[in-house]
């Protein structure tokens, strides 16, 4: 099976930005401001996929990774661990 068959079609358009993710939050300032305002420009109507948004700009500003993420449920708390996973 497919390592993305485990997720829901939510949490497939959770899951499509996240090499943006990882690259932004490893890339330098800009690319952290530049991935911020995307976040920002992110619809989030799913309370699930605006908690994920809120936990990507918490580590763009420096909150420990550890820390975060533990609101998360479901296919977010997924790809939040598969992004912590690539910055660590």
């Amino acid at each position: 099976m497919h390592a993305f068959a485990q997720f829901s079609p939510r949490g497939m358009m959770i899951l499509m930005p996240l090499a943006r993710c990882v690259a932004g939050l490893k890339g330098g300032q800009d690319q952290k401001r530049a991935l911020f305002e995307y976040l920002q420009s992110v619809p989030a109507g799913d309370p699930q996929v605006a908690a994920l948004l809120k936990t990507m700009q918490r580590a763009l500003l420096g909150d420990p990774l550890s820390r975060l993420g533990g609101d998360l449920e479901g296919d977010a708390a997924v790809v939040w661990g598969m992004v912590r996973d690539h910055l660590t």
